[in-house]
């Protein structure tokens, strides 16, 4: 399911809904509602549990009378989020689908929900600058980086800075967590006294260059994505779209499409016993949520070639 298919579909004057596939063990329907509204929904035997994801979708569940099966829509009611919601129902219809039956879709449809809601409620303005900029390093050093040896369905798997977890990048045997800078800039901001924390653990910090005029060498955020996209499994790529997803990055966002940039060199470093950092074993008690600049000279008898793994 995407965006622009339904939009064309809507546009071209068609309304009512649409069967999403006709082949899936669990039916479900897409389009518009009597109101024009994008709707989404699916069908069960069993009566579906009642779910608010946010004051800007409805959901309607009803029993039909002809043959007894309930409905459960989702209803947008806010026409800017029609990027979101998509996406939201593009997910669902996924988890749907890989369903074996219609209890392990109720599981799979409140597992999507509970997701969404705290996206929702989190908002989907568009990301700034810096956070433009740190997910750009975070996918350089993840898929496109010379000095690793894992694949890239292997870095989508490992994926886990969006998550709100410790380290960017968790394979495992080792994590990696990544820093970009911006030219110049002679330290890096760790965020927690955990973010440096662990075992066979690496640091890696990214230079990002950018622009606002397509120059070469350059790329866009979403051109980068496509590139990586496109060199992963089916698998891989659903591991990426739920991280992006959970960054509430909309890939077809126009103002990501100004903004260009280019990583240049790339700096790895072995964190042991021994790295400068401040953990949670080395901080007074009733202290937390540590940040401070770390100077990348105080590192640099810490730089290794590759990541051993």
């Amino acid at each position: 399911m995407d965006l622009k298919k339904w939009s064309t579909r809507v546009e071209a004057g068609e309304n009512g809904y649409w069967e999403l596939d006709s082949t899936l063990p669990v039916r479900m329907i897409y389009g518009l509602d009597p109101t024009g509204r994008y709707s989404f929904g699916y069908f069960s035997e069993l009566q579906p549990m009642a779910h608010t994801i946010s004051k800007a979708i409805d959901t309607v569940t009803r029993q039909r009378s002809s043959d007894g099966e309930w409905t459960q829509i989702f209803v947008l009611n806010d026409p800017s989020l029609k990027g979101p919601f998509v996406s939201f129902c593009d997910h669902m219809a996924r988890e749907i689908a890989a369903a074996h039956s219609i209890e392990a879709a109720r599981h799979s449809v409140q597992g999507t929900i509970s997701r969404w809601k705290r996206l929702f409620s989190r908002g989907f303005g568009t990301l700034d600058l810096p956070a433009l900029r740190g997910l750009y390093g975070e996918l350089q050093v993840g898929f496109n980086l010379t000095k690793a040896s894992w694949s890239h369905d292997q870095a989508a798997g490992a994926w886990t800075g969006p998550y709100d977890t410790p380290h960017d990048f968790d394979f495992g045997k080792f994590s990696v967590e990544v820093k970009s800078r911006s030219l110049g800039k002679s330290s890096v901001h760790i965020n927690g006294e955990e973010q440096l924390q662990g075992d066979r653990l690496f640091l890696a910090v990214v230079e990002v260059s950018h622009t606002q005029s397509s120059e070469d060498g350059f790329e866009t955020l979403p051109e980068a994505i496509r590139d990586i996209q496109g060199k992963l499994s089916e698998s891989g790529a659903d591991a990426m779209r739920m991280g992006l997803e959970e960054l509430g990055f909309d890939i077809e966002e126009e103002a990501y499409k100004n903004i260009f940039f280019r990583a240049l060199d790339t700096y790895i470093y072995a964190v042991d016993s021994g790295f400068p950092r401040i953990i949670p074993n080395v901080i007074p008690l009733g202290v937390s949520r540590v940040s401070y600049e770390l100077s990348l000279d105080a590192i640099s008898d810490y730089e290794v070639e590759k990541i051993v793994c």
